[in-house]
């Protein structure tokens, strides 16, 4: 009895051990400076739907730069967009004033734009593995892939 107790503990272990997960599962739960870092949208998850979507045109277009004293850039592939972010205890972040630097009107990704500054309005964790990065509202998620 106890070497088939044995050979099941071995079984489970590997199968354990042997499961693949996802690039974005294994992201830490560490506090990652985002200081001067730039991100390219990879992309996005509603959590109600769990429809993912990716962007329209070219996804280098997709940018966020967080920069210094909490300023943040947004490129959206037809207008520019800034705002201001904080990071706090428990992987906590918060967007705010974010607004339009350009008012150009582009119909194919107008949508697009909008939904991405509604999310992370709407923001409240992230994580990272300071490759990747996601960040989490409560109906978006945001995956990103750092710029070097």
């Amino acid at each position: 009895m106890s070497t088939y107790r044995i050979c099941l503990l071995v079984i489970v272990v590997c199968s354990v051990f042997s499961c693949e997960k996802s690039d974005y599962a294994n992201l830490e739960n560490t506090l990652l400076d985002l200081t001067n870092t730039r991100w390219k949208m990879e992309k996005t998850i509603d959590k109600t739907t769990k429809y993912i979507s990716t962007y329209p045109r070219k996804p280098d277009l997709y940018e966020i730069s967080f920069q210094a004293e909490g300023k943040l850039r947004l490129q959206g592939g037809c207008n520019y967009h800034y705002g201001s972010y904080r990071i706090g205890g428990n992987n906590t972040i918060r967007f705010s004033e974010l607004g339009p630097a350009t008012y150009l009107y582009c119909e194919d990704i107008h949508d697009w734009e909008m939904q991405t500054i509604y999310g992370l309005e709407n923001a409240s964790k992230y994580r990272s593995d300071g490759d990747r990065l996601i960040i989490e509202g409560k109906r978006v998620v945001f995956h990103l892939q750092r710029i070097p």
